[in-house]
């Protein structure tokens, strides 16, 4: 289905294209911070996230006239900040070769995608970066853009130049580390609710004056 995007950003998507400066400023101020998230997750550190994010808006002002308004402003900016993510990744860190999964690997995958969606959907945002920044950058690069970005493991050998296979056993690798995390973070801070809960304080407990 084609999305047409609003007149509002059709508009100052034109304004941009011709020079304006403070079109540019209200476009930046719209996404920036939108998209320095997407930035953070493919990163190795927050100095690198910022430089992806400056040189993918140099590239947004220069290529925006090509912008037909066919899908949202937010979807072609987020796909020039991914794109930018991904050429860093590639030019700064020799590809991973990681053994190839049998398919009962797979399929233990496929079994434990519900049960890792439904814990990772407790955790804030900020929550969830941070975890899966823990992950080693290849694992990182396949995850996001296959669970965040919807990439086919095609897509991804093809984007990264790799296997179908590889970018397989990447995603399942980052799963099963992401799961134990995340179940562990969730143990952490169930242990932190009951242990404020049953603080004895000099009115009792939970600040309820004894009966």
């Amino acid at each position: 289905m084609i999305i047409i995007e609003s007149n509002y950003d059709i508009e100052l998507a034109k304004k941009c294209s011709k020079g304006d400066v403070l079109a540019q400023e209200t476009l930046y101020k719209k996404y920036g911070s939108r998209m320095r998230y997407v930035c953070l997750r493919y990163a190795r550190t927050t100095f690198e996230a910022d430089d992806i994010l400056h040189e993918a808006f140099i590239k947004i002002f220069a290529n925006i006239s090509n912008y037909q308004g066919k899908s949202t402003l937010e979807s072609w900016i987020k796909k020039i900040c991914i794109n930018t993510s991904i050429d860093t990744f590639k030019k700064n860190t020799r590809l991973f070769t990681q053994p190839y999964l049998d398919s009962h690997d797979y399929a233990d995958e496929a079994n434990n995608d519900d049960q890792f969606e439904d814990m990772a959907e407790t955790l804030s945002n900020q929550e969830l970066l941070e975890i899966i920044n823990q992950l080693p950058e290849g694992y990182r690069m396949v995850f996001n853009l296959y669970a965040m970005e919807n990439y086919t493991h095609q897509q991804i050998a093809q984007t990264l130049g790799i296997t179908e296979g590889t970018s397989k056993s990447q995603l399942f690798k980052a799963r099963k580390l992401l799961k134990a995390w995340v179940t562990e973070y969730a143990r952490k801070e169930d242990a932190k609710v009951i242990q404020i809960q049953f603080l004895p304080n000099s009115q009792g407990l939970l600040g309820l004056s004894p009966a």
